[in-house]
C-alpha cells in the first residue's frame, strides 16, 4: 500500500514537471522547459525502469529541447539511448526525427536525410500505413529540411505528399496543419517562379483557415479568433510582401504592387484585433517585433507605388506603415517601463534589464519563427543560438 502511494506520488510529480515543461516549451522558453524535463527524468529514473514509457517519453522531450537550443551532440546521444529501449511506434518515430535533426545541426546532410526517411518508413510500417498524423508530420519535417538546403523542388514534393495525407485525415478544409502546408507549398512555388501556382495555393490556405474557425460560443471564439487572426495575418504578409512584391521585381506591373499594399493592410488590420486575456503582453511585444520588418516592407511598396504613379495618396500609405512600425516599438517600451516603475527599480537597472530582455525576446522570437513558421535557415539559426548563449553566459 505504501509502495503504491509512493509510486502514485512519483508518477504525478513527474507528470507535473512534464506539463510545466511542455507549457514553457510552447512559450519558446526552452531553457526553463529543459529544467522541468530534467527534473521529471530524475523522478522517473528513481521510480521506474529505464525502458518504462515515462522515461522514454521525457527523454524524447529533452532531446527535442536540446535540438532547439542547438546542442546537437546531447540531442543525438539522448535520442540514441532512448531508441534502444522504445516500444511505442509514435515515440520511436519522433526519436528518429530528433536524431535526424541533430545530424542536420552537425551538417551531416546524408545521414540526416537517411533518418528523416527512416522516420517516414517506421511511421508507415508501424502506425498503420500512410494516413497517420505522425507520417504526415514526418513528410513535413523532411520537406522543411530540403527547404533549408534551398532544394525547393524536393521540398515541394514532400509538402504535396503531406498535404494529401492531411486531407485524408481531416477532410478537405478545416485544419490548421493543412493550412500551414498549403502556405509552405505556395512559398516553394514562388521560389521556383511558379507564381500562378503560388497564388492558387495561398488562396487555399486562406480558405482553409477561415473554414477551420466555425462560429463558437464565447469565450472560446475570442481565443480561437485571436490565434487565427495571427495566422491569417502571416498568410497576408506572405501574400502581399513576397508573392506580389517579388513578382513585381521579376515581372514589373503596378497592379501587382497595388495588390501587395492591399494585403499589407489586411494583415495589419487583423493584428490590430489581436488581444484580450488570450494574448499576453509578452506575446504581443514579440509579435510587434516580428511584424516590424514586414511593416517596413509595406512602406517600401507604398514608396514604389508613389514613384510609379505619382499619386500623393501613396505617400499617406507610406506614412501609415511607418507610424505602425514606430508604434510597435513604442508599445514594447511603454509596457516594460510601466512595470519597472511600479516595482520601484532604479532607472539605470531598469534600462539595462529592459535592453537585455528586449534583445533576448527578439532573438527567441526570430529563432522560433525560423524553426516553426518561416522555414528555417541554418545560418540564421546558428547565429540566433550563438547570440542567445552569449547573453546567458554574460549576464
Amino acid at each position: 500500500m505504501t509502495k503504491h502511494a509512493i509510486d502514485n506520488d512519483a508518477k504525478w510529480g513527474g507528470h507535473l514537471q512534464v506539463n510545466i515543461g511542455s507549457y514553457l516549451h510552447l512559450r519558446n522558453d526552452y531553457d526553463k522547459a529543459l529544467v522541468y524535463f530534467l527534473n521529471a527524468r530524475q523522478i522517473y529514473k528513481e521510480n521506474y525502469p529505464l525502458n518504462h514509457p515515462f522515461n522514454i517519453t521525457v527523454a524524447n522531450n529533452i532531446a527535442t529541447i536540446y535540438n532547439q537550443l542547438g546542442d546537437s551532440e546531447k540531442a543525438q546521444q539522448i535520442s540514441n539511448e532512448a531508441l534502444e529501449k522504445v516500444t511505442s511506434p509514435i515515440t520511436k518515430t519522433q526519436l528518429i526525427r530528433n536524431i535526424a535533426q541533430a545530424q542536420a545541426g552537425k551538417h551531416q546532410q546524408e545521414s540526416a536525410i537517411e533518418n528523416y526517411l527512416l522516420a517516414i518508413k517506421v511511421s508507415k510500417t508501424e502506425l498503420g500505413g500512410e494516413t497517420h498524423f505522425e507520417t504526415a508530420n514526418s513528410y513535413v519535417i523532411l520537406a522543411d529540411y530540403y527547404w533549408k538546403l534551398s532544394n525547393y523542388k524536393q521540398a515541394l514534393e514532400y509538402y504535396v505528399v503531406a498535404h494529401r495525407v492531411f486531407e485524408v485525415i481531416f477532410g478537405e478544409g478545416g485544419d490548421t496543419e493543412l493550412a500551414d502546408v498549403l502556405l509552405k507549398q505556395s512559398i516553394c512555388e514562388m521560389n521556383l517562379s511558379n507564381f500562378d501556382n503560388a497564388i492558387s495555393l495561398i488562396q487555399e490556405a486562406e480558405k482553409n483557415l477561415l473554414y477551420s474557425v466555425p462560429e463558437a460560443s464565447p469565450p472560446q471564439s475570442a481565443a480561437t479568433n485571436s490565434f487565427t487572426n495571427i495566422r491569417l495575418a502571416d498568410i497576408y504578409f506572405w501574400w502581399g510582401g513576397i508573392l506580389y512584391h517579388r513578382w513585381n521585381e521579376q515581372v514589373p506591373e503596378v497592379l501587382k504592387l497595388k495588390h501587395s499594399l492591399d494585403y499589407f493592410y489586411k494583415a495589419t488590420k487583423l493584428l490590430d484585433q489581436v488581444g484580450g486575456p488570450y494574448i499576453t503582453d509578452e506575446s504581443r511585444i514579440m509579435l510587434n517585433q516580428d511584424v516590424r520588418s514586414k511593416l517596413n516592407e509595406a512602406f517600401q511598396v507604398a514608396a514604389k507605388l508613389n514613384d510609379a504613379t505619382g499619386e500623393a495618396s501613396y505617400i499617406q500609405d507610406a506614412f501609415y506603415f511607418s507610424e505602425k512600425s514606430r508604434a510597435s516599438v513604442l508599445l514594447s517600451s511603454i509596457r516594460k517601463s510601466d512595470a519597472m516603475h511600479l516595482s520601484g527599480i532604479s532607472d539605470s537597472i531598469a534600462n539595462k534589464e529592459s535592453g537585455l530582455r528586449e534583445d533576448l525576446s527578439l532573438i527567441q522570437k526570430l529563432k522560433y519563427e525560423e524553426q516553426q513558421k518561416s522555414f528555417p535557415n541554418d545560418f540564421r539559426l546558428n547565429f540566433f543560438r550563438e547570440k542567445a548563449i552569449g547573453y546567458h553566459k554574460g549576464n
